[in-house]
């Protein structure tokens, strides 16, 4: 499946200096503690700085369990991380990336100064509040478009092509809270969680269409194979920009203006942060490849076609 025509024509590159863990945390599971008595001093040089990022959304932010690490069983992976490792590279910083369950945990616990750094965050003042710090310029502009079925697919130039339509939303991409201002009032749109889920309900017909990123649908495409099962409108609805944001409970922040003036330079063009994220579709699909589809996981172990009936 392709991600629109902007994201055509890129070399997907091999992920080099990232370990992955074994197994992808299932974010149903309790909140575990993060427990850290680091004090802000020399930020990300006399101690390193302690980071976190999205849940299940890849390519933009996922947790994995690290069994052989029980005081930091957590760690963030995703774009922000990519993005902060070439940062660390020209700023020669050291950090640590820890991790929750709950996205809106990490932003109570950045609030409160547990962490020094959210590594993806959209443009919320409300939502984070104060006592934070947003890096500017985001460090990605993410499009969100319509997915169908495929067969039942239809043309959408706005929202109001969607009315009297049932529609999903993923919670983990955090994207309502972007659009539902701009929603007619006759739009059916339900926020849902997991991947999984949204594509068992546009499957079975229980939904009409799903809103979501390019990026984030063609990694669960990936993971799921479907991508020959799915496909999208022609046309992205808005785009919105992805921020790093520190806590201002630590000397952390003050490396803001250094984020800010070394984001310009051209090693995070839009073209070359694109490759990332293809980098970690890539990365994601491969994770699973030798899991079951979807649509394996669903059909009956015998064979479809039953002898009959002997005495």
């Amino acid at each position: 499946m392709k991600i629109l025509k902007i994201a055509l024509g890129l070399t997907f590159l091999t992920i080099t200096g990232i370990t992955f863990a074994q197994s992808v945390v299932d974010v149903t599971e309790p909140e575990k503690p993060i427990i850290t008595d680091i004090k802000a001093k020399g930020c990300g040089y006399s101690r390193p700085l302690i980071v976190a990022g999205m849940i299940g959304n890849p390519p933009f932010g996922w947790v994995e369990r690290h069994d052989e690490r029980p005081a930091k069983d957590l760690e963030s992976y995703g774009l922000g991380r990519l993005v902060l490792d070439k940062l660390q590279e020209k700023m020669g910083f050291s950090y640590v990336s820890t991790g929750f369950l709950s996205y809106s945990k990490a932003i109570a616990a950045l609030k409160r100064g547990d962490i020094d750094l959210l590594l993806a965050a959209y443009y919320r003042p409300q939502d984070l509040g104060r006592g934070t710090e947003i890096v500017t310029p985001g460090y990605f502009k993410n499009m969100f478009t319509v997915y169908f079925k495929k067969g039942n697919e239809m043309p959408v130039t706005s929202f109001t092509d969607l009315e009297g339509w049932k529609g999903i939303i993923r919670r983990e991409e955090h994207i309502y809270p972007l659009i539902y201002q701009k929603l007619p009032k006759g739009i059916d749109l339900k926020q849902i969680s997991t991947a999984k889920k949204a594509f068992e309900m546009l499957m079975s017909g229980e939904a009409d269409y799903l809103i979501g990123s390019p990026y984030a649908v063609e990694a669960e495409l990936r993971r799921y194979k479907l991508n020959d099962d799915i496909v999208s409108a022609d046309q992205a609805f808005l785009d919105s920009n992805l921020f790093f944001v520190f806590t201002r409970n630590s000397d952390c922040w003050k490396l803001k203006e250094k984020f800010s003036e070394t984001l310009q330079e051209d090693d995070f063009s839009r073209v070359k942060i694109e490759e990332m994220a293809h980098q970690l579709i890539d990365t994601w699909g491969e994770k699973f490849r030798d899991e079951p589809g979807l649509i394996e996981e669903d059909e009956p172990s015998f064979s479809k076609e039953i002898e009959p009936f002997k005495n």
